[in-house]
């Protein structure tokens, strides 16, 4: 019985490695998939100056309101992906014949939603100390599968690839 016991120990030890590499593996696929239609969306500055235009939502003389995608970043890291400064820069170079564009926030990189960029520097400056103020209203909504119980002690959490219910802290 002892041996038994140890090789349905050992079984149950193996068949759980098997599930967290899976785990980690369709991770990491989804994050390859993103990274891919990232780097799609980004072959040229033509390119990217015609995906800002289709995101475009808002313009005027200082901010420029753009709907980002899920999977794009809102400023350059270290992957080298396109992010939305890269596309707003190549959009004001060919519309405005001017280079600057800043980010006035950022949203994660699994993300979609509205993201203001400055496209001055004075704007840009005067959007980050109204962020900085806490002056400007912003807005959440987020999609879930299904309601929490809170009868049963479940509390509010968003989760994404990056987070975890338990503490919050990324991984």
């Amino acid at each position: 019985h002892q041996q038994a016991a140890q090789r349905w120990g050992t079984a149950l030890q193996r068949a759980d490695k098997q599930e967290q590499a899976l785990q980690m593996l369709r991770r990491t696929m989804c994050w390859l998939v993103v990274a891919a239609r990232t780097r799609a969306l980004s072959t040229s500055p033509r390119r990217l100056a015609d995906v800002f235009r289709e995101r475009l939502l808002f313009e005027d003389n200082h901010v420029l309101v753009v709907d980002k995608p899920a999977g794009m970043l809102s400023q350059g890291d270290r992957t080298g992906d396109a992010c939305v400064n890269e596309h707003a820069k190549a959009y004001l170079a060919e519309t405005r014949n001017t280079k600057f564009a800043a980010a006035a926030h950022r949203l994660d990189r699994p993300v979609s939603g509205c993201l203001a960029v400055a496209a001055t520097s004075k704007a840009a400056a005067r959007l980050s100390k109204a962020f900085a103020k806490g002056t400007v209203d912003k807005r959440y909504l987020a999609v879930v599968a299904a309601a929490a119980d809170f009868k049963r002690g479940a509390r509010a959490c968003l989760v994404d690839a990056t987070r975890t219910c338990d503490d919050g802290r990324a991984r």
